[in-house]
């Protein structure tokens, strides 16, 4: 499969994003926080979505010369959407679990408004940003990933793109 441009990860991100939110939004007042048949409330598993994108969010902030020195580069090409996507379902097949900041505490219906909205703005954030890489950039530059280990910046998004996508179908019982 040919690597998704910056252009259709964007598209991709924002579709994702928009498709979680809109099924949290519509998601009974009950159920966002307490429902017996999942692992997470569907307000947990929102809160663990903002705890997955906001360190992204701000290690794009800090300039690519800064990203590369702290982090490094990678020293193979980026694996295809599809790999990656099977790499991370191996992972959690095997028992990998969100650990530490990414397992969310208990959250109430009085935070749905704000979270919906803090969830957005990082949606947007994470977009704006994106848009200042160029595609050698999401190939060159690696983050720690705790699942995956370093991964290229593409594989960051193509991860967050799937990983928002497996959320989603856990909320709607998919």
């Amino acid at each position: 499969m040919q690597q998704l441009s910056i252009s259709e990860i964007c598209q991709l991100l924002d579709k994702k994003f928009k498709d979680f939110a809109l099924q949290v939004a519509k998601t009974p007042d009950n159920q966002f926080e307490e429902n017996p048949n999942r692992k997470w409330s569907v307000g947990q598993h929102l809160v663990h979505l903002i705890a997955s994108v906001a360190p992204i969010n701000q290690a794009f902030i800090l300039p690519k010369f800064v990203i590369a020195w702290i982090l490094g580069k990678a020293n193979r090409p980026s694996r295809s959407y599809t790999e990656l996507v099977q790499r991370y379902t191996d992972k959690l097949a095997n028992g990998g679990v969100a650990t530490g900041r990414f397992v969310p505490k208990t959250i109430v219906l009085a935070q749905k408004n704000r979270l919906l909205a803090d969830y957005e703005k990082h949606k947007n954030l994470l977009i704006k940003y994106l848009q200042s890489f160029t595609e050698q950039d999401l190939d060159i530059l690696i983050a720690p990933h705790p699942l995956l280990g370093k991964i290229t910046l593409r594989e960051l998004m193509y991860f967050t793109i799937y990983h928002t996508e497996h959320h989603l179908k856990l909320i709607a019982g998919n």
